[in-house]
């Protein structure tokens, strides 16, 4: 599973909190990365592909 947040660094510990507090272990993400933007299709919407692989390069 592969889930994306885009937010500064003060939100990235609230969306940690969040996750801690309503999401149980085995749901929670264990690797977080930080991207500046979502990588966009032509028609602008979300490149999950093109974002998967970035992700997991």
């Amino acid at each position: 599973m592969l889930a994306a947040v885009v937010t500064d660094d003060d939100d990235l510990v609230a969306v940690r909190g969040w996750a801690r507090r309503n999401l149980s272990g085995p749901q929670r993400p264990r690797l977080w990365r930080v991207v500046p933007r979502l990588p966009r299709t032509a028609a602008g919407k979300v490149d999950l592909r093109r974002l998967a692989e970035e992700l997991t390069r």
